[in-house]
């Protein structure tokens, strides 16, 4: 999955492709860069060279590396469960009533 956004609140994409398993290159922009690590992801950045470069470094990668990458890709979605969102948002919903 190649995701080389310029612009991204957050990067729910990103974060699908880790939950799919798939190699993601990704250019590490704003949401995506609070919960992406460079051994979880390949930096794309957004010029046409620089995906190049990184959708070839990718087909070079050895199966060994790749793997580590997904699995530690799955790590971070394990943080990021629908449930997890959801008591974050009541902690913070509880709070404001305790203005």
């Amino acid at each position: 999955m190649i995701i080389p956004s310029k612009d991204e609140p957050f990067g729910l994409v990103a974060l699908e492709a880790l939950a799919a398993g798939k190699l993601l290159l990704s250019s590490f922009v704003d949401g995506m860069g609070e919960f992406l690590t460079y051994d979880t992801a390949v930096n794309c950045g957004v010029t046409p060279d620089t995906i190049s470069q990184a959708v070839s470094f990718a087909l070079n990668m050895p199966d060994d590396e790749k793997s580590s990458r997904i699995k530690k890709g799955l790590q971070i979605c394990e943080k990021y469960t629908w449930e997890s969102t959801a008591n974050k948002i009541e902690t913070v919903f509880n709070s404001l009533l305790n203005i």
